[in-house]
């Protein structure tokens, strides 16, 4: 029976796929916050490198990094918890 369980738990495929969309949503999001940071950095007034459009693209690049290792380690304990979940009970995901 699946009474109380709802399509988007941990366990089910459609679970674990909305949770790697999301995974990838982060690293896509850090990445375009460091490539922004470097833009500012190089580009920030007028063309010219000043002191102030290099604190800023440091502080986004410094920002996006923080956001990329967030996501990097959210993400280890639930492939962990799968792999766990797969290995024991036949290849599907642990009941929840």
């Amino acid at each position: 029976m699946t009474q109380g369980r709802s399509l988007n738990d941990v366990g089910s495929p459609r679970g674990h796929l909305a949770n790697e969309r999301t995974h990838l949503a982060w690293m896509r999001t850090a990445l375009t916050v460091v490539v922004l940071g470097l833009a500012v950095a190089r580009f920030g007034d007028d063309g010219t490198v000043s002191a102030g459009s290099v604190l800023a693209g440091g502080i986004l690049v410094i920002a996006g990094g923080a956001s990329w290792c967030t996501a990097a380690s959210g993400i280890e304990p639930l492939r962990e918890s799968w792999k766990m979940g797969a290995s024991r009970q036949g290849g599907r995901p642990p009941v929840r």
